[in-house]
């Protein structure tokens, strides 16, 4: 792409980016006639709100209120600056930058960068470190021993901290790069003394953890050999980049996998990972060194409606398992358990016994609430009357997170079946515990469930949003009328202002220079919403609309002259009395036309 301004240039990457493409990068979108919906990434739903039309290049969503452009998705999706935005949009479409990088920069998005620039070197350093052992390094052999392949080792870049307390800090330092931008990357650790900083991993197996974009945003180290006086696994700490609560290791190698699948597999371990991955098991994701949170499980919901978990076959597996659950039920994944072989995790039945078999475990894996039951009645037991009410007491909280009612009547059967407890009583007892822990539903973001009174503004103002065309006509059947809520009347001189300037009024053009965020969701709300009825013409609904909206004014207007006047009587001014008086008289003639038609 040539270098122009910078107008022109997101002007051209805007015109490039199917705004579908770049949202199925990160959600599962599925069609809908023109458009495509998913569950929305930015609020909990347990319907689908969230709106995609190629169209007009935009999204939308209906429950919460976010929408935009594909730029503004990439800002919301990744929590990152609009510059960072163009240059992760300008890589999908293989757009050249400027040197200067992006159109416009900021303080933030120059330290982020920095922050990547550090983890990108120390990445480097960490796997030359490895590759320069050979066969012969206790790193290499160590992976060797663990039936990791040259392939595998390069495709996810493992390497090796050495066992110095500086070897990075120097390296690093060495190229001109800041000791204290290095520990807020959390490389690095800052002395107790304040004399200095020190490497945070040092001889440990290094795997490098990247975000959805395949960014390294921190790292997870194993030591070689286990010690008393350290952790076996470290990870990098919370940094402006790193939020292991959001992040799962191997998910951007796994990506178009899953979504060939349809499904994640979802493991502990980063040998577990890879073990699958080399074995050709390959929609497989695992947790950084930390118990499944409703980030992770939000992230797994943007990729594919299933989960197969496949934790290791001990009793603490199991558990481990179970304890994701409610997370699970309430986002509505459908989530099945693998069964593992007791003392076995799936590292260590892949490599025993190949990917073909592990995938025929995952194929039988049964759904996490028949996995429920049978790891309560393993726990309790059914022998008495107390032990099949624990079973059923720890199976009502999944069972009314169950969002298919379907499936939940058949999963209260098989309790009842499993323990001899009547359905009928299983049901009571959890629509009582479903009538004490209610909780309200979370309020909807779709304006015209808040306000109806402002239909009519609000059509006139999708039909210029989605008929810019018709701009000039709106305009000239308003002559005289104001919209009366603030934000339709500035989103209203907008477009007319645009349009007498001869500017273009394509959606995904004008969106991003709407002067104000709550105006461009506005915006994007009203280009999604449906106008008028099948059968009428646009030319009906702007006369419909501007009369009403007409008679409205006038009505406000004949009201606030009554009280005028009344006020007037009340205060013995009786000249201006009689003037209000002729005033209304007159209103009330100019308004007659228009109620006579209706």
């Amino acid at each position: 792409m040539a270098q122009g301004s910078s107008a022109d240039l997101l002007q051209q990457l805007r015109e490039r980016a199917d705004i579908v493409e770049v949202v199925s990068d990160y959600l599962s979108l599925e069609a809908r006639g023109k458009n495509h919906r998913a569950l929305c990434p930015f609020h909990r739903e347990k319907t689908p709100s969230f709106t995609v039309t190629r169209e007009k290049g935009i999204f939308y969503c209906f429950g919460c209120g976010a929408g935009g452009d594909a730029l503004k998705f990439l800002q919301l999706i990744n929590n990152i600056s609009f510059p960072e935005a163009v240059q992760v949009l300008a890589r999908r479409y293989g757009v050249r930058l400027p040197s200067r990088r992006a159109p416009v920069s900021d303080a933030e998005t120059q330290h982020r960068q920095q922050l990547f620039a550090c983890l990108d070197l120390a990445r480097e350093f960490f796997h030359r470190q490895l590759l320069e052992q050979g066969g012969t390094g206790r790193a290499a052999a160590y992976l060797q021993g663990r039936g990791m392949t040259q392939e595998t080792i390069e495709s996810f870049h493992l390497g090796y901290a050495p066992e110095s307390w500086d070897a990075l800090l120097r390296f690093a330092s060495g190229r001109g790069y800041d000791p204290r931008v290095l520990a807020e990357a959390g490389l690095v650790k800052e002395r107790a003394t304040g004399s200095g900083y020190y490497d945070r991993f040092r001889d440990r197996l290094i795997f490098p953890i990247q975000d959805v974009d395949g960014r390294t945003v921190g790292f997870g180290g194993r030591l070689l050999e286990n010690r008393d006086d350290q952790p076996k696994y470290l990870n990098t700490p919370e940094t402006a980049i790193y939020r292991k609560y959001a992040l799962l290791y191997g998910l951007a190698q796994a990506r178009e996998s899953i979504r060939r699948a349809r499904q994640t597999v979802l493991v502990e371990g980063y040998f577990d990972l890879l073990s699958c991955h080399q074995a050709g098991v390959r929609q497989v994701v695992a947790t950084c060194g930390t118990a499944l949170t409703e980030g992770h499980v939000r992230l797994l919901q943007r990729f594919a409606p299933e989960v197969v978990v496949a934790f290791d076959g001990d009793p603490a597996g199991r558990r481990a398992a179970g304890r994701g659950e409610t997370l699970f039920l309430t986002h509505g994944l459908r989530v099945r358990v693998a069964q593992l072989p007791a003392g076995e995790d799936p590292d260590s039945f892949v490599r025993k016994t190949g990917g073909a078999a592990f995938e025929g475990v995952l194929a039988q894996a049964p759904p996490l609430i028949e996995f429920l039951i049978a790891l309560a009645i393993e726990q309790h037991g059914l022998a008495s009357v107390e032990a099949r009410t624990a079973v059923i007491r720890d199976l009502l909280e999944p069972l009314r997170r169950v969002q298919d009612h379907l499936a939940r009547s058949s999963y209260l059967s098989l309790l009842a079946d499993r323990t001899q407890v009547p359905r009928d009583t299983i049901m009571r007892e959890l629509r009582r515990q479903s009538r004490k822990d209610e909780e309200p539903a979370p309020g909807g973001g779709d304006m015209g469930r808040r306000d109806v009174r402002s239909f009519t503004e609000r059509q006139l103002l999708s039909i210029m949003l989605q008929f810019p065309e018709r701009i000039p006509q709106v305009r000239e059947a308003l002559q005289g009328v104001a919209f009366r809520e603030p934000p339709f009347q500035k989103l209203a001189t907008f477009l007319f202002d645009q349009e007498k300037l001869g500017q273009s009024l394509e959606l995904r053009e004008i969106l991003p220079i709407i002067p104000a965020e709550d105006l461009r969701r506005m915006a994007a709300s009203l280009a999604l919403q449906p106008i008028g009825e099948t059968g009428t013409s646009i030319e009906e609904l702007i006369a419909d609309h501007t009369k009403n909206l007409r008679c409205r004014q006038e009505g406000v207007a004949a009201k606030e002259l009554i009280a005028r006047m009344k006020e007037a009587e009340r205060a013995g001014r009786g000249q201006e009395a009689l003037d209000l008086r002729a005033e209304s008289m007159a209103l009330r003639a100019r308004k007659r036309p228009h109620s006579s038609v209706s």
